[in-house]
Formats: C-alpha cells, structure tokens, sequence
C-alpha cells in the first residue's frame, strides 16, 4: 500500500502490478464533492470471483504521490465496484517509470522514494525474510519420515514469518 491523494483526497491506494489500469472504487468516488465526472462506460475483466464489471472512464483526475500535493499528475482512471478504494495498475507504474524496492520495502514514483506496505492476498501485512541453511539439506520425498521431516522444517520456516 502507497499513500497517495486524488484530487487533494488522502487515500491508501494498492500498488498491483498484475492490475492492466488503474482504479478508483465506486465508494470512494462517491466521496468526492465536486463529484468526478463519469465518461464512458466500459465492461472489464475481473479479478478474483469477478468474471467482468461495468466501469466508467474518469478524465483528468489529479494523483499526488505520498503527503503532499506538490506536483500532481494529470491522470485517467476507471470507476467500478471494487473492494479497495484506489488501485494504482501498471498503466500508471511505468507511465512513471516506478521501481518496487523489496529490499527496502519502498517504491519509487516520479523521483521520490516513499515507503509502502506489503499486504498478502488476505490484506494482512507481511515482511520479506531470508532464511540462510548453513549446510546443504536435501531430503527425498521417498524417505519414510518425510512427513516428520516436512513438519519439522514447516515449523522452522514458521518462525520467520510474520502472521
């Protein structure tokens, strides 16, 4: 997640690269006063459960990056009935040239470097961690104890997970 404003309204918009274009939900245009314009209707693919959903071109929206209002970005984005308020797609990432730090867990968007939150498919927050063996381990699926086995290194790798 990316804290972003549209049109001077603060919002957490989810950073998807598997996202074609970026969308606005219909909840949180709905917030917005003076209302934002509603152009041409569109029937795009879904994700998840969603075969397809009706959408609406929004013109001329202004996108800051992170707390500030300095230097908007002219930008178009779909309207449609979505779970989260803002989804910045891959239209908008390489139109600014973004660059996804995992390392640092931060991104970079139009020069600035601003730090995110990564979220799994359930919206709960994870941590990127590296697990470094010693010595090589190498089981085979064949052995008798490979569930023990399975088990017993499930439950190691657990430990460096963040729940």
């Amino acid at each position: 997640m990316l804290g972003i404003s549209i049109n001077g309204k603060p919002v957490q918009a989810i950073v998807d690269t598997a996202a074609q274009i970026t969308v606005i939900s219909q909840a949180f245009a709905n917030t917005f006063t003076p209302p934002l314009v509603r152009g041409e209707k569109v029937t795009i693919k879904g994700a998840g459960n969603a075969d397809f959903i009706e959408a609406n071109y929004c013109k001329n929206i202004q996108i800051c990056i992170g707390n500030t209002q300095e230097d908007p970005i002219t930008w178009t984005a779909l309207i449609a009935d979505i779970s989260d308020p803002v989804i910045l797609g891959l239209d908008f990432l390489k139109a600014q040239n973004a660059t996804i730090d995992l390392n640092e867990i931060q991104i970079v968007l139009g020069g600035k470097r601003m730090n995110a939150t990564l979220l799994d498919a359930r919206g709960k927050q994870v941590q990127i961690a590296r697990v470094k063996l010693s010595q090589k381990w190498t089981k085979s699926p064949m052995v008798e104890n490979y569930k023990t086995t399975t088990r017993q290194m499930n439950v190691f790798l657990s430990n460096y997970q963040t729940t």
